[in-house]
This record gives C-alpha cells, sequence and structure tokens, in this order.
C-alpha cells in the first residue's frame, strides 16, 4: 500500500514498504532518499543470491541499439535479460512507464490531477495491485525472473541517474510488472454497468493480416502485424528484440513489460488484434440497503446481507488526487467477491465475473509462444488460456496460417430454463449484456470453453487471412465458419470496411512484401467509396428540405464527386466528407448510436437517415465558410501529427475507415491532432531466415533530447519502414552502440570483430573509416579500413581484442603472414601492436590493444592488390542501410499515394477500386 508522507511544492513524497517471495524489505522514498532506497533494492542482504548484482547482470546480458535506438538484447538467462530490458527502457520511456504503473495500480491521480480519479477508482475495485503482489509469491520461476530481473533493471538506471527521474519517481517493484499486465488484458472486457466508469480498450483497434506462400512473389509467407495505441495514453507501444537461450524473438511490448508481446522468432511469428468476445458479466448481488452508519459498523448480530453490505464499505482504501490546494485524500470500497470485483451502483452492489480475472500466467504463455518452432507447440502454448482475449493471427516459414478467435470465457447457456413450477413455460433467451441475477453465474461459469471449441482457420484455401476487427467468418473466403454456428452472445464485432478493404487487396492476385507495406499506407476512404455516390444524389433530389441551401453547396458536392476517395494531404474533398460526417453523427445520434447502424440505415435508404445527411452537408458548408472562409481547405493544412515541436501535416484518418489509420476526433486550434492511430506496424517474410521492415509513430526514445525521439515520425510521413536487423551477425555488424561488460561488435567494412570485456558496464561505439588519422609509415598501405572505439564511461586498463580477416582479393595468401596490425597512439606514433598472431589454417588476425587506439592491419603497399579500401558506406551495406538513412526497400518519399509494387504479369490491385457491398 502507498501512502502519502507528506507534500511540497514539487510533489507528493512517499514511502512503499512490500516485501517479496525472495525476502526482500525495501523502503523507496523520493528525494532526498530515492538513491539509497533504490540501493537497498540492487544490493540486497544475504536473503538475495549474490548474483543478482549490476555487475553480475551486465556480465550476462548486453543491450545492441541499432542506428535507430532500437534495443536488441542478448543474454544468458532469463533473469539478466530482463534486467538489460528494464534499463532500456528507463533509458527510453522512463516517465511514461512509471506513470503506466501508477494507472494500473490506481495512483495515477496524484500526479495527473482530477483527470485520473476515476481511473484510479476502477484500478483499486479491479485490485490489479492488490492481485499482482499475491500472484508473485506463488509465481513460476520464469515470471519471477521477469518481473524481478526487470524492475532492478528500471531501478539500476534510476541509480545512475537520479537527476533524469521525475520528482515523484519511486522505485519499480516487481508485482508493478504484473499489475501493468493485468490492467491491460482487463480493459478489453466490457463492463455491462450502465452509469459506472472503465476505461476504454487499452488497444483501441489493430490491423493484421498474413499470406501463404502460393499467394506471394516470394513463395514465402507473409505476416503483417499492426497494433494501433492511443499516442498520449498508457499503453504504448515500443520494438525490441530479445534473445536469451532458445528464445529470439523481435517485435513489439507495451511500455513496462518484459516480454515480446508480438512479433516474429526465427521460424513463425504473430499478430494480436482486439476481438470483443463476450468475456465478462454483470451479477446483480441483490444487496440494496442504504450506506451505513459509522456506528453500524460495529453492530453485532445483523442479517448475513446486511454484514456483506458493511463489509463492502469497510474495504475502503485511499487514493489521492491532485489539486490546486494540494494532495486530497479520498476512498473507495474495493471489496472482491467470489464472482470478482464489486461495484456500486446506486444502492445495489454488483459483482464481475471476467475471463482470466486475477490470473497472471500471460507473461510465461508469451514467452511459450516465442519459444515455438512449429504451429503444434505454438498451439500448446494457447493451450494455457493465460491470454483471455483478441484475435491471434500466426504465420510460420513452413507456410501455414492459424487464426484463433480467442476467449477464456464460460460455457454461458443461450436461453433461461423453465421454473420447475411452470413445466410448459417456454425458454426465454438470457441477454448476457445486461445485469444478471447472481444465481445465473453459478452454470454460466461452471466451465471454462477450452481453446479447441472457440472459432479458428486453418490453412485457408485462399491462402490468405485477416484480423482488422471484423467477425472470424470473415477473416477470408470460405472460412469454413458460420455466425450460426455459434452463441449470438459469443461474437460482438460485425463487418467493417477496413477488415473488408483489406480482403478486397489481398485477393487480387499474388502479392509481394512492398505490397504489404504499400498497404499499410493505403490511406483511401472505403466508406466514402459507398456513400459519396448516394449523398450527392441525395443533395440533387432533396435539396429542397433545406428551405434555403448554402450558395456553396453544389461546389461541395462537385468536390465529394470528383474526388478519388484518399485521404491525401492534398485532398479538399476529404475535409469536407470528415466535416460533413461528423455533424452527420451528430445529427442521427439518438436514433443511430455507432457508425455501423449509421451505414445500415444508409444502405437501407431510409428516408429520415438520407433527410439528416443531407441537412448535414449543408451544415457542413456553413461550418467550414465560418472556421476557413472557404470549403477548400486541404487536408493536410488541418489534420496534424505533433511530436514535441513538430506539427505536420498527415495523411490517412479514423473517419470512412482507412487502412492507414490517423485519428480525427480532438479538435484544438483549429486542426484535428491525431492522438490515436499506428503504435507499431512490422511485415514479416519468412524464408530460411526472416525478413522484416518495421516503424513506430515516432520513435525509440520519449526524451525530446534524443536523435530517436521522432526520426520515424519522417519515415511515417514518407510512407517508408525501416530494415529490421534480426540476425545476431546483423546486430553486432549494424549496431550503433552496445553496453554491457562483454561487448562483442562487427565493424563496418571488414570481416572480423572487436571485442571488449571490463570489470563495469561501458557503453561502447565502433567506428570504421578509409582514412588513416596520420599519414602511415613510409611503405605501408591499409589492408582493412581504421576502427576506432569509442566508449563512456572511459574504465583504465581496458583493452580491445581484435579478431580480423584480410580477404585474398587484397593480399596474396603467401603474404598475409607479413602484414601487422598497428595502431595509432596518443603520443602520435604507429605502434605494433603487442599480443597479435596470426593463424594460417583460419586466415584470422588476432590482437590485443589498449583502448583508445585507432587499429588497422598494415603491411607493404607492393602486397595490396586493390590500391583503393572502399569506404564503409559501400563495404557491407545495403543501398540506404546507414542508421541515419531510410533502407532503399521503402516506398518513394515524394508520394501521397501508397508506394507501388513492381510490374507483375498480373493485374495490379487498385487502391481506387470501388467497394459495391455494405458491410454487414
Amino acid at each position: 500500500m502507498y501512502l502519502p508522507r507528506s507534500t511540497n511544492e514539487q510533489g507528493p513524497t512517499w514511502t512503499r514498504t512490500d516485501t517479496h517471495r525472495r525476502g526482500l524489505s525495501v523502503s523507496v522514498r523520493v528525494r532526498p532518499c530515492l538513491v539509497l532506497g533504490l540501493i537497498l533494492l540492487l544490493f540486497p542482504g544475504p536473503a538475495t543470491a549474490q548474483p543478482d548484482t549490476p555487475a553480475s547482470f551486465w556480465q550476462r546480458a548486453t543491450i545492441y541499439r541499432d542506428g535507430w535506438g532500437v534495443p536488441h538484447i542478448e543474454a544468458r538467462d532469463v533473469r539478466a535479460m530482463a534486467f538489460a530490458f528494464g534499463y532500456a527502457q528507463a533509458q527510453d520511456h522512463l516517465k511514461d512507464m512509471l506513470l503506466a504503473y501508477r494507472v494500473a495500480n490506481g495512483r495515477a491521480a496524484a500526479v495527473l490531477g482530477e483527470a485520473y480519479a476515476a481511473s484510479d477508482v476502477f484500478a483499486l475495485k479491479m485490485g490489479h495491485g492488490r492481485l499482482a503482489a499475491a500472484a508473485l509469491e506463488k509465481a513460476d520461476p520464469v515470471t519471477g525472473d521477469l518481473c524481478e530481473g526487470f524492475a532492478m533493471g528500471v531501478n539500476a538506471w534510476l541509480v545512475k541517474h537520479p537527476g533524469d527521474a521525475p520528482d515523484w519517481a519511486e522505485g519499480v517493484q516487481p508485482p508493478d510488472i504484473l499489475a501493468l499486465w493485468h490492467a491491460f488484458v482487463m480493459s478489453f472486457a466490457k463492463l455491462d454497468l450502465p452509469g459506472v466508469w472503465q476505461p476504454p480498450p487499452a488497444m483501441p483497434t489493430a490491423n493484421a493480416w498474413a499470406l501463404a506462400p502460393k499467394r506471394t512473389d516470394e513463395g514465402k509467407s507473409l505476416l503483417v502485424i499492426n497494433p494501433h495505441e492511443y499516442h498520449d495514453g498508457p499503453f504504448r507501444w515500443y520494438e525490441a528484440h530479445l534473445s536469451v537461450g532458445d528464445m529470439d524473438v523481435a517485435g513489439a511490448t507495451l511500455f513496462g513489460l518484459p516480454v515480446i508481446v508480438m512479433g516474429h522468432n526465427p521460424a513463425l511469428g504473430w499478430a494480436m488484434t482486439p476481438n470483443k468476445a463476450d468475456f465478462a458479466d454483470v451479477f446483480e448481488e441483490r444487496l440494496t440497503f442504504p450506506r451505513p452508519r459509522a456506528n453500524e459498523l460495529r453492530t453485532a448480530g445483523i442479517a448475513l446481507e446486511r454484514a456483506f453490505l458493511l463489509r463492502y464499505y469497510a474495504s475502503a482504501e485511499p487514493y489521492y488526487v491532485r489539486t490546486t490546494a494540494g494532495l486530497e485524500e479520498r476512498f473507495t470500497p474495493t471489496l472482491s467477491g467470489p464472482r470478482g470485483p464489486l461495484f456500486e451502483q446506486g444502492a445495489s452492489l454488483y459483482s464481475w465475473r471476467v475471463g482470466g480475472y486475477g490470473e497472471f500466467g500471460g507473461l510465461r504463455q508469451l514467452v511459450e509462444m516465442a519459444r515455438a518452432t512449429n504451429l503444434d507447440a505454438f498451439q500448446q502454448a494457447l493451450s494455457a488460456q493465460q491470454i483471455p482475449c483478441f484475435n491471434i493471427l500466426y504465420a510460420d516459414r513452413a507456410g501455414r496460417l492459424f487464426l484463433i478467435y480467442n476467449a477464456r470465457v464460460g460455457d454461458k447457456p443461450a436461453s433461461r430454463v423453465p421454473a420447475a413450477k411452470n413445466p410448459m413455460e417456454q425458454r426465454r433467451p438470457v441477454d448476457w449484456k445486461t445485469p444478471l441475477p447472481a444465481a445465473f453465474a453459478e452454470n454460466a461459469w461452471r466451465t471454462i470453453v477450452p481453446p479447441g471449441r472457440l472459432p479458428m482457420v486453418l490453412d485457408p484455401a485462399s491462402g490468405y487471412m485477416q484480423a482488422c476487427g471484423s467477425p472470424p467468418w470473415f477473416a477470408t473466403e470460405k472460412s469454413g465458419l458460420r455466425a450460426e454456428d455459434w452463441p449470438f452472445w459469443f461474437v460482438g464485432e460485425t463487418d467493417n470496411y477496413r477488415a473488408r478493404r483489406v480482403r478486397q487487396l489481398l485477393r487480387a492476385g499474388l502479392r509481394s512484401q512492398r505490397d504489404m507495406e504499400s498497404m499499410l499506407y493505403d490511406a483511401s476512404v472505403p466508406a466514402a467509396m459507398d456513400l459519396v455516390p448516394g449523398l450527392v444524389e441525395a443533395v440533387k433530389q432533396r435539396s429542397g428540405i433545406l428551405g434555403g441551401p448554402h450558395p456553396d453547396l453544389p461546389w461541395a458536392i462537385n468536390l465529394l464527386r470528383d474526388w478519388n476517395h484518399m485521404a491525401a494531404t492534398d485532398s479538399e474533398a476529404m475535409t469536407f466528407y470528415h466535416v460533413w460526417w461528423s455533424l452527420f453523427q451528430t445529427r442521427v445520434a439518438a436514433k443511430l448510436s455507432d457508425d455501423n447502424m449509421r451505414y445500415g440505415a444508409l444502405a437501407a435508404g431510409d428516408r429520415e437517415t438520407w433527410d439528416a445527411a443531407v441537412m448535414a452537408a449543408d451544415d457542413a458548408v456553413r461550418r467550414m465558410i465560418n472556421q476557413f472562409q472557404t470549403i477548400h481547405v486541404p487536408w493536410g493544412r488541418v489534420h496534424r501529427i505533433v511530436r514535441g515541436a513538430r506539427d505536420e501535416a498527415a495523411s490517412g484518418a479514423l473517419t470512412g475507415e482507412p487502412v492507414f489509420l490517423a485519428s480525427d476526433s480532438l479538435y484544438r486550434n483549429g486542426k484535428w491532432v491525431a492522438n490515436q492511430g499506428y503504435g507499431f506496424a512490422m511485415v514479416v517474410s519468412f524464408g530460411e531466415s526472416p525478413e522484416a521492415v518495421s516503424v513506430v509513430p515516432f520513435g525509440a526514445s520519449e526524451n525530446p533530447d534524443s536523435p530517436h525521439f521522432d526520426d520515424q515520425l519522417d519515415l511515417m510521413l514518407e510512407k517508408r519502414f525501416k530494415r529490421v536487423r534480426f540476425r545476431a551477425d546483423e546486430v553486432k555488424r549494424y549496431a550503433a552502440e552496445a553496453m554491457g561488460r562483454r561487448i562483442r561488435l562487427y565493424p563496418l567494412g571488414i570481416q572480423g570483430a572487436a571485442t571488449i570485456e571490463t570489470t563495469a558496464p561501458v557503453t561502447l561505439r565502433l567506428e570504421s573509416t578509409p582514412d588513416a588519422p596520420a599519414p602511415l609509415p613510409d611503405g605501408l598501405a591499409a589492408f582493412t579500413p581504421f576502427v576506432v572505439p569509442r566508449w563512456e564511461p572511459a574504465p583504465a586498463g581496458v583493452r580491445v581484442r581484435y579478431d580480423f580477416v584480410v580477404p585474398p582479393v587484397l593480399c596474396q595468401v603467401a603474404r598475409l603472414a607479413e602484414l601487422r596490425f598497428q595502431g595509432w597512439t596518443a603520443d602520435g606514433q604507429w605502434k605494433v601492436l603487442e599480443r597479435q598472431r596470426f593463424d594460417a589454417a583460419t586466415g584470422v588476425f588476432t590482437a590485443s590493444a589498449p583502448g583508445g587506439l585507432t587499429v588497422a592491419i598494415l603491411g607493404p603497399k607492393e602486397y595490396l592488390e586493390v590500391p583503393e579500401v572502399p569506404s564503409p558506406e559501400t563495404i557491407g551495406m545495403e543501398e540506404g542501410d546507414t542508421p541515419t538513412a531510410p533502407p532503399a526497400e521503402a516506398a518513394p518519399p515524394d508520394s501521397s499515394e501508397p508506394a507501388e509494387a513492381p510490374d507483375r504479369s498480373e493485374p495490379r490491385f487498385n487502391f481506387n477500386q470501388k467497394l459495391s457491398v455494405h458491410p454487414k
């Protein structure tokens, strides 16, 4: 439990005391005791094994960061991997991660104020933190190592950088990680209790699709992973690569989690998208008494129900809200019953039964999914049912495709059983989306539906599948699933334009990895393709209902009529369409509460709905003239994406359901700011070794001073991707820097490696250049580029081991033994390195040199077969592979359309192809 010690101008001072399963008791206090408390965490007493020290962890784990700042972590064990991953995440997004933990534990309002008070109440009632602390005591060793190692890694960073932490920062505790995971998955459950606040789904929407080898140009399986996020929310996506033992996985995780949530390993990959499975139910506990008076809490002999109610209100826990007057202490009841957490509404109590509530095996299950090498092993990992929701879409290098509509849900009856006293009474349907009598819980949740009974599709004949928010039977053509084969309450989705757009593009012939990249930036507005022709005709036929239509209405309708239905930055029609649709939603909101209902009413030709559409068009003209003085407003002028000081024109939209989602709901200072959209996008091609490209919406770091704060924003704006380095040799060759005690890097332009071992962790950068730092000794030439190791801090006595190979094309084999490593010393001399040798059998030159020397292999000029050593910009690198430049395989930066793929014999798909059928 957290209690305020005092407050000051900088914020609250907190004390936290917890005891964990390793016998560690800690006290962490914000300034001035933060560092001392964290040292207690990092250097525990005799109850904890000695290897759990930062020095030991850094001996067992190394962080390699590529040119985009993405961490690639190589470790000898899970605990050390989690430590390094926690350290890397603290470097990149400490504040945001700590705020996410506060949201999960019901402590955000103490920092963020009244806006998070309802969130804290919900989190405390759910008991994420309480349940996580109890679960960690019984957790399996892998989960324990993940949580404890990760927490120690974050705290190690805090110890080294106390001045870079926010004033309210505390050390992370292992239960925080489990609490965050529990809060994440529970956010997807629907609380069917009107008037009671609950958070929005942590991942609002997502895209995922896959192609079998027979449907691809390359003859390889392709997988697209594309979760979305609220850019200012507590659950945001972060790219990483983790390698430990037999787990080698790259992909995306959430700020604050120590595992990859979706991604790929050498053999397979998976994506997860939100589904609307009904895996939660509300039950009325029928406790309709008024709130108890204080003296009643001590009254004996009261009725059982009354006693339960008293116990509920007596369970109140405090939470704190920052106000203009300081911290305000409030209380909320936090009792859970046998059916789940309790919520009050009026004078009644309701319990919430949620599949997966109070279960914390999700991190371990994700590890097992990442370790799987084939579909059987992956399905075995899914059988643990520790992930209670999501569509899970799978593809592998063997060409297998698999989709499961995942849900941990009770085997609920579809209808009420007639009462015994009236056997002739007909069975009545049960509305599982409303509060039900508590007695229903016994039958509804007696057994959990096993994975084998969930909707799934395996290796469809179509060769493709998508999971973009539609029901599972619309995952592909001839999915083998029928809606009538499943209970009416089970699947909550209806088909949508975005999913239908993806199906349309996937079934139109062979596709390539470049096509998949283009599809992710597809800014066509499929809903507009259906609705605009009808709106144009309706305005012509029904303008009389307007009385005096605005004189610019015909011009606006002409804009729509001539539109190519793209949400491009230069599109004036997109701006008008967005304003029209927003005003139309407002006009029909009382009758039609969501977009699917509105689409259906328009498709059905409902006269009242079309009248509202025509009036909204006239409203839109007037609104635009008032706001912008013209109807000719390019979409990019008013649809923006903001990062720090950057305010950029954004294509894509939420209105009209483009595949490329960049929301348009937040209106601020005359602009719609995209605060929701892509959190991560990856395209994986499964060959002998997987090849992938990826992008995150802004960059790997949340630090505005980092070069990786917004470097990937340019990729998104220009419809490009960066290449993912996955093989160990690629990671080490293209690493911009590495951190650890034992680091091995492969210099660019050289076949070989540089290795250091230190007594304390360092950050190492390895520079490779064709230019000598000074004139070479007379008669000598360089047979390798010049390598300069740079590190911080610079520990004394560090030596670098070099293992280089000189290719025979540069020097005759018979002359190789006469070449020598030489280094340019601090006193301005070329010096032959000591402790060097040449292995004639392998052709490897080995030397050990003090740190700080510029090193190369030198030899007589006459032995050099090639007179010039190419620069590192061309040696060992593919075009565009420099850390500061996007890869050549990316889409053209100057195009507002999705990238065009190479010509092929089959017809290209048309991004402007009209959809002819309304979604159901």
